[in-house]
């Protein structure tokens, strides 16, 4: 007896998120960008042309969103369900923790973020 899986096409990403770094230090700014509001073309593919500025300065910015636009600590992506992320960070945490909240929310280092889980104890 044989059994066949369907295939599984994943669902399209719903969010892009975008880190900037400075030099070595582990630090970064942290910005997203929401997929789903984007023009699309027929064949699902995003079409971006309303957005490209060397077509004319009346281009339409894109809607990035900033959540953490300063160098004070590192946000690293864990993971996420939905609009609800769940990071890295040092944050006033030197040995790291994650913490999570929806994106649309205050940013992370307002102290809005859920903790995850603590920081990893020194043996």
């Amino acid at each position: 007896m044989t059994h066949s899986n369907p295939p599984h096409t994943p669902p399209p990403p719903q969010y892009l998120l975008l880190t900037l770094s400075s030099g070595c230090e582990p630090k970064n700014r942290l910005y997203y960008l929401a997929l789903d509001g984007l023009p699309r073309g027929e064949d699902g593919v995003l079409d971006l042309a309303a957005f490209d500025r060397r077509k004319g300065v009346d281009a339409t910015p894109l809607p990035i969103v900033k959540l953490v636009d300063d160098f004070e600590a590192s946000w690293d992506y864990v993971a996420n369900v939905g609009s609800v992320f769940t990071f890295q960070t040092n944050y006033q945490a030197p040995r790291n923790r994650c913490e999570g909240g929806g994106l649309g929310e205050s940013a992370p280092q307002a102290g809005a973020g859920k903790r995850v889980c603590g920081e990893v104890s020194a043996r």
